[in-house]
């Protein structure tokens, strides 16, 4: 990237930016065309001349930084009027409104079709063939556990006892045996025959991590629930993802 563009790079994120923070409070534009109102309200006719003249692709280097504000600033994780004019139309991740923003910004400076429905089709399609290679992917490992297989729970969550902190790094290893398949949820039922405290007891929290996400089955951005806890005591028997157990030979 040459030195100049990396220079008005900095100079748009930093105008945009100081625009927001100057206001008492941030506006939320209601749809693609509002959008471009806020944008030349912050920037200068000097910078959106060189922006005009940039490659198209070249956007994409705002992605982390005029994209990053208006995922956080926008609303576009919380659900904003923003971000459910985007599910409206079929765009359900943060980073894809953003980016269609950006280009159809673009294309809007140099008098071109922004191509809306085009755009987001390309969207569309990279998720459509993302959730089929998860898909068989989940498959694929999925076959290979078998009711009766023994297996290993490695984990270093939040615990009841204090006991339960192996040496090795804080892990905690818990076995048991398959009794059970869901296939179609690609979940396995295991009955717990060892876990790592003296007492054969191990609480487990697991299945979340503390930040939102796009949730592509309900087609929203949105926050994680609460985590999940497992009590593994000898004997008894828990449904789990699959991915949290490994076969044992």
């Amino acid at each position: 990237m040459k030195v100049s563009n990396l220079l008005l790079i900095v100079i748009f994120c930093l105008a945009f930016t100081c625009f927001g923070q100057e206001t008492e409070k941030i506006y939320i534009p209601k749809n693609l065309e509002d959008c471009f109102t806020e944008i030349n309200k912050s920037i200068p006719d000097s910078i959106k001349v060189k922006i005009t003249n940039w490659e198209e692709s070249e956007m994409s280097t705002l992605h982390f930084g005029q994209g990053k504000w208006m995922r956080n600033n926008w609303g576009l994780w919380e659900g904003s009027r923003l971000s459910r004019y985007f599910n409206n139309i079929g765009i359900y991740h943060p980073d894809d409104m953003s980016g269609i923003i950006l280009t159809s910004y673009h294309r809007y400076l140099n008098g071109k079709d922004i191509k809306l429905d085009e755009q987001v089709k390309y969207y569309k399609d990279y998720w459509k063939k993302a959730k089929e290679e998860d898909l068989n992917r989940k498959r694929d490992a999925f076959s290979k556990y078998k009711v009766g297989d023994m297996v290993v729970f490695k984990y270093s969550y939040n615990s009841t006892s204090g006991e339960q902190k192996t040496d090795d790094d804080n892990i905690c290893i818990a076995r048991g045996i398959i009794t059970k398949l869901n296939k179609r949820k690609f979940l396995i039922k295991v009955e717990i025959t060892e876990s790592c405290d003296k007492q054969n007891q191990s609480d487990v929290n697991y299945g979340n991590e503390e930040k939102s996400f796009a949730d592509s089955e309900i087609r929203i951005a949105r926050k994680p629930g609460k985590k999940i806890v497992k009590h593994l005591r000898k004997g008894k028997r828990h449904w789990f993802d699959y991915e949290f157990w490994t076969t044992q030979n």
